[in-house]
């Protein structure tokens, strides 16, 4: 369960190998303003560094965000499974989340809550570093 909701992983009936991530948030949420922030947000951005919305679905009850699957998981997760890694390692990962993050500044926007929860990986990172 994350902040505003849930997060499965879902697959596309006809190509049952291609994943996604659905966020759903039950319109009740005293955050959904916040959720609409970041649909009107990750709409506007086009990084290969940040996670891409597809679709986004309404019904009366809740909102469901389809987004790009993170195979790899989060990076707290990365970390307590890997309480040894190496420094240059941390630089690589630490050079993605600058560039990100300057990306998002660049654009005027902040993000408020960045913490190794909120970061997620690919297996392509995992593979690199």
């Amino acid at each position: 369960m994350g902040k505003y909701g849930v997060v499965r992983k879902a697959n596309k009936i006809a190509d049952p190998s291609r994943f996604f991530a659905v966020k759903t948030v039950h319109k009740t949420s005293k955050q959904i303003q916040a959720i609409y922030n970041e649909i009107s947000i990750l709409n506007s951005l086009d990084h290969p560094l940040i996670v891409k919305l597809y679709e986004v679905y309404e019904t009366e009850e809740y909102i469901h965000l389809v987004m790009e699957y993170m195979e790899g998981g989060d990076l707290n997760t990365f970390f307590m499974e890997n309480p040894n890694i190496d420094e240059m390692s941390i630089i690589k990962i630490m050079k993605q989340i600058l560039i990100a993050l300057n990306y998002l500044h660049h654009l005027g926007i902040c993000h408020k809550d960045i913490k190794p929860e909120n970061i997620m990986i690919t297996k392509g990172l995992l593979a690199k570093i």
